[in-house]
């Protein structure tokens, strides 16, 4: 239930929406929507098919899959890029791109993460360029 509840929160951030306007979408009240992204309570049926009506992708929220149909248009456009790359790069730039999207959502451990993300670009220099 921990990861519906991130994967709520994600969303309703990414749309910019605060709990209030992102409750009213589903048909709830702020405190409903509180109680949910705090993992608290679950959520019905139809507060899932009100926030479908609204355009959001309720699949990613339920599997943490997203529908490509959902996807913006820089998403797609990075994925391709990134898609085009050596395997060399791709995996170091999809670490150094996790840790980023970690840092985002869990300011506090920026330190960690910071320190995490210079030895991930390290290691894609390669031994001899440190």
């Amino acid at each position: 239930m921990r990861e519906f509840a991130d994967r709520l929160r994600v969303v309703r951030r990414s749309m910019g929406l605060n709990q209030a306007d992102f409750a009213a979408l589903g048909g709830v009240v702020m405190n409903s929507q509180n109680q949910y992204e705090a993992a608290a309570t679950e959520p019905k049926a139809t507060y899932l098919l009100n926030l479908a009506a609204h355009g959001v992708d309720v699949g990613f929220i339920l599997t943490g899959r997203r529908s490509p149909d959902s996807l913006p248009v820089e998403v797609i456009a990075l994925a391709t890029v990134i898609g085009e790359l050596p395997s060399s790069v791709r995996a170091p730039m999809g670490a150094a791109l996790k840790m980023l999207g970690d840092v985002l959502q869990h300011p506090e451990e920026l330190e960690t993460d910071v320190r995490s993300l210079h030895e991930t670009l390290l290691e894609y220099r390669g031994p001899d360029r440190r």
